[in-house]
C-alpha cells in the first residue's frame, strides 16, 4: 500500500507514535536509482533471494518508479508515545 508522506504522517500520529525525526529522501533517491546499473550476474547470495525469482523485474520496476517521480521515499524515525 502506498501512501502519500501526509497521510503517513498521520497513520503513525493515530497509531501512538511521535515522529522524532522525518526526512524526504526522494531527490537522493532518484539521483541514486538513475546511476545505478544493474548487475550482469546476481550475487549468489543476497536479499534478492527472499522475494524469489522475479526480484530484478520488481526492483527494475521500483528503480523506474522512484526515477519517474511516482514514488516518493522518506526516512523517519518515531517513539511509542
Amino acid at each position: 500500500m502506498l501512501l502519500t508522506a501526509d497521510a503517513t504522517r498521520t497513520i503513525q500520529g493515530n497509531s501512538g507514535l511521535t515522529i522524532r525525526a522525518w526526512r524526504d529522501v526522494s531527490e537522493e533517491s532518484r539521483k541514486l536509482f538513475a546511476a545505478l546499473k544493474p548487475p550482469s550476474q546476481p550475487a549468489k547470495l543476497g536479499l534478492h533471494l527472499l522475494p524469489g525469482p522475479d526480484f530484478r523485474i520488481m526492483a527494475g520496476n521500483f528503480a523506474r518508479n522512484v526515477t519517474d517521480g511516482r514514488v516518493g521515499l522518506l526516512m523517519a524515525v518515531a517513539a511509542k508515545s
